[in-house]
C-alpha cells in the first residue's frame, strides 16, 4: 500500500547534546497523519516542509503475533 503525503511540520530541538526533527505527514485527500522523529541530521535535512512523501506499508517476512492473556473474574 502506498500514500502520498504532505510535510506539514518540522521542527528540530535539542535533546541531550544532539538534535532531534520532528515530522507531521497529513494526506490531504483522507486527512489521515502520522509524526516521526528522528535524530539522524541527513534524514532531517533530506525532508523539507511542505515537501511531498510517499509511504509504502508492506508487512514484514516475520510477522508475529502476541496473544493477549486475560483472567476471568472468578
Amino acid at each position: 500500500m502506498k500514500r502520498t503525503f504532505i510535510t506539514n511540520g518540522k521542527i528540530t530541538y535539542p535533546q541531550n547534546g544532539h538534535a532531534l526533527t520532528a515530522f507531521t505527514f497529513i494526506n490531504q485527500q483522507t486527512g489521515d497523519m502520522f509524526n516521526i522523529s528522528t535524530n539522524d541530521e541527513a534524514e532531517a535535512n533530506s525532508i523539507d516542509y511542505g515537501q511531498e512523501v510517499t509511504i509504502e506499508v508492506t508487512p514484514t517476512d516475520n510477522p508475529k503475533v502476541t496473544p493477549i492473556i486475560s483472567k476471568g473474574e472468578e
